[in-house]
């Protein structure tokens, strides 16, 4: 079985250290880069490389990156069908899910919410952490090129570093994983 990252990159403009907001950049990559996923978060690190310390996911998160990771539970009874999934979470589940360890719960405005049972390794980092990674995985120090399939991870360094905007915004990608 594979391991997929999803990745949101957030911002917030750093003179009123307001609420982060999703920059517009959410993915789900094309490609599993285990080298790239062992810097990030110690995730398929069979190698033992270094690597980015785990922080697990930020309290001040976008609103948009919240309703990524997050599902409202719901009674059984309001809970239709698969397709409902997407959006909530029977109780049934969730209480399950916690219950084998597999999910989280955290309270907003008086209201439960689960995490997905599949996803992992919750983390993020800044630009830097991120060009870090990039150069650490597709860098041959031999030839002083890049090699592999760099070209995502490359464009979203670029990205990433783009919006901190000369130092007026705060920048950091969140991203988990899922088996």
């Amino acid at each position: 079985m594979g391991c997929d990252i999803h990745l949101h990159v957030e911002l917030r403009k750093k003179s009123n250290n307001g609420q982060f907001k999703q920059s517009g950049f959410r993915d789900k990559f094309s490609d599993r880069i285990y080298g790239m996923f062992a810097r990030l978060a110690n995730v398929r690190n069979y190698n033992g490389v270094k690597h980015l310390p785990q922080r697990g996911i930020p309290e001040n998160i976008s609103p948009s990156t919240f309703r990524g990771i997050y599902k409202l539970i719901v009674p059984d009874s309001e809970y239709n069908n698969e397709s409902d999934m997407e959006y909530y979470y029977p109780a049934k589940s969730a209480n399950r899910w916690l219950k084998e360890g597999s999910s989280h719960v955290v309270e907003l405005y008086g209201k439960e919410y689960c995490s997905n049972p599949d996803w992992h390794s919750y983390n993020w980092c800044t630009p830097d952490e991120m060009a870090w990674c990039v150069e650490d995985t597709f860098w041959d120090r031999e030839t002083g090129k890049l090699y592999g399939d760099y070209i995502e991870w490359t464009a979203l360094t670029a990205y990433m570093k783009a919006l901190e905007d000369n130092g007026n915004n705060e920048v950091r990608a969140v991203f988990w994983f899922d088996n």
